[in-house]
């Protein structure tokens, strides 16, 4: 068989398949968690963390149109017609700031922390959410975001004392 003779066919399979409208019902959660890490992060000299799941936050997080740091900014589509209110991610990066200020500065016991190195930790709740753990071996929190369908979105914050081993 002559190769420049052969003819090929696209062989349609049938179905639309949903992984091009699948979208993760914990889209927006993993934004937000990523925009949290990445603010908590601002706050320490330098953050190490070795989990992998800060990745998957990133790709969720770059899933954002860039765009105004305006959280309410108005994104228009090509045609020139305003679309809905979209979030981007500076907007996003802007309200967890305010959340920070609000919820967690003030809140957690580590002093100089702008001059800290910490490592952090990641847990899975049983949600699929995270719970993001910062530690220098001698000062401790834990952050979690709280993201009720309805009402105000929130941190919550907990010190955790680590106790020496005697």
């Amino acid at each position: 068989m002559n190769k420049e003779n052969s003819i090929y066919t696209e062989v349609d399979p049938g179905w639309d398949g949903y992984e091009k409208t699948y979208i993760n019902p914990l889209t927006k959660t993993f934004q937000y968690e990523y925009a949290l890490y990445q603010v908590l992060s601002g706050l320490f000299k330098s953050v190490e963390c070795s989990s992998k799941c800060i990745e998957t936050l990133k790709l969720y997080f770059a899933e954002l149109a860039r765009g105004s740091s305006d959280p309410g900014s108005v994104l228009n589509d090509n045609t020139g017609s305003s679309v809905a209110k979209r979030k981007t991610q500076e907007g996003l990066i802007t309200e967890i700031t305010h959340m920070v200020e609000r919820d967690v500065q003030g809140h957690v016991n580590f002093p100089d922390m702008h001059n800290c190195r910490a490592r952090m930790k990641v847990l899975r709740n049983k949600d699929g959410s995270h719970i993001f753990i910062f530690t220098d071996e001698i000062y401790s929190f834990a952050v979690r975001l709280n993201m009720p369908r309805k009402g105000r979105k929130k941190i919550e914050v907990a010190n955790l004392d680590l106790k020496c081993a005697s």
